[in-house]
């Protein structure tokens, strides 16, 4: 059984996972970006990170009126900049975005990362949608 950290502010892992995947494994649903990023700063290791682009809640950046969405790109980054890669799952992080160019975002980073470490994350996945 893997352990699936699930960063998506409407799907669930049905909507983007075959039935058997999603039966045989243990997801932690996170609908926002901060409720994945305390997932992670609890310590609770992940298999498999699965994250979407778009996210629908917003945040305020300090001595700025305008709001700005978090999103899985966001995520990643502030992973990135928080943490050490021992942090990062063991086997995988899919991108099961719709939004091409914010999916290609998010791929860049996890590229970059699977360049850093000895045993390189997978970077992409197919939404069965």
């Amino acid at each position: 059984m893997l352990n699936v950290l699930f960063l998506d502010d409407f799907r669930n892992p049905i909507d983007v996972f075959p039935l058997s995947f999603c039966r045989e494994n243990h997801f932690t649903i996170c609908r926002t970006m901060r409720e994945a990023w305390n997932a992670v700063k609890k310590g609770q290791r992940y298999d498999i990170w699965t994250l979407d682009h778009d996210m629908t809640r917003t945040m305020q950046r300090e001595g700025e009126d305008r709001l700005y969405p978090f999103s899985g790109y966001d995520f990643l980054i502030q992973v990135v900049l928080d943490f050490p890669l021992v942090f990062w799952p063991t086997n995988a992080v899919f991108v099961h975005s719709a939004n091409p160019w914010g999916a290609k975002r998010m791929r860049e980073i996890i590229t970059k990362i699977n360049t850093t470490q000895t045993s390189p994350l997978s970077g992409t996945f197919q939404p069965t949608s």
